[in-house]
């Protein structure tokens, strides 16, 4: 087996999981360069679906912005502008999208059919894939991506929470469903007070920042990881990440989510 997909088989996902899957292919490929293997993305998405089996699921993250400025939503056109991953899966049959033109996913497996169901305005709201994910003991699986930049779950526990930097702010634009028909839609997310001067944790401002989640998950036994030159590989049990994301947000003033004026 190439050693990039053995990233995946030596993770420790399990049978039956539920995986929201973000990917960084672009240092996974570099390492397959540098170890004369042929990098294969539609093998990366049958080994996720072999590491999970008939009883598991994947959510693939096909995330668009495009809704949020005026360019409206196909929901067979809009490309993933979140990674090569997501573009992979909507070329395939195998994947179906989730409905939110903002926040959708590719899936599949056995609660395909339900994500795919769901029809929730807000991004991250309780009927969400998010909600899904928390109710379900979904876990997020980190393929080349780290917690610098892929840790969307939180914004999922600011808004069930409740934060003051945040607020829903409705998007109304044109939306094409998977069966051509265009209509007028209306959709929300959780957006920052830009008054404030949020900065979120990131590669970016991570050295502004005393305590991390990543450091905190790992003492608690709740985020399994592995490092392979310069490819990181997570994975992490998102209930049990909730508690501490949401005593950061009560007890801490978000100061491992974000910075902002006043905090």
């Amino acid at each position: 087996m190439d050693r990039y997909l053995s990233f995946i088989s030596e993770s420790g996902i399990q049978k039956g999981d539920i995986l929201d899957v973000s990917s960084d292919l672009k240092e996974i490929i570099l390492f397959c360069r540098r170890h004369n293997e042929i990098f294969d993305a539609n093998k990366v998405l049958d080994s996720l679906k072999e590491a999970v089996g008939n009883e598991g699921t994947l959510l693939i993250r096909a995330w668009n912005w495009d809704f949020c400025h005026n360019l409206g939503f196909d929901i067979n056109k809009s490309a993933s502008q979140v990674g090569a991953l997501g573009n992979i899966a909507m070329n395939r049959k195998d994947f179906m999208r989730t409905q939110h033109p903002i926040y959708s996913f590719m899936v599949w497996g056995k609660h395909a059919e339900k994500l795919v169901s769901l029809t929730n305005k807000s991004s991250f709201g309780s009927d969400s894939p998010f909600g899904f994910l928390t109710n379900n003991n979904g876990k997020q699986f980190m393929y080349g991506s780290d917690m610098y930049n892929s840790l969307t779950y939180v914004h999922f526990v600011e808004e069930q929470v409740g934060v003051h930097y945040r607020y829903l702010k409705d998007f109304t634009d044109k939306y094409v469903d998977k069966n051509g028909v265009c209509s007028i839609k209306t959709y929300s997310m959780n957006v920052r007070d830009l008054d404030l001067n949020i900065r979120m944790f990131s590669r970016k401002t991570a050295h502004l920042f005393q305590q991390t989640f990543e450091d905190l998950f790992t003492t608690e036994g709740i985020l399994k990881k592995s490092q392979h030159e310069n490819v990181f590989i997570g994975l992490l049990e998102l209930k049990k990440a909730y508690r501490f994301i949401e005593d950061d947000i009560k007890n801490n003033r978000s100061k491992k989510i974000c910075l902002y004026n006043g905090q």
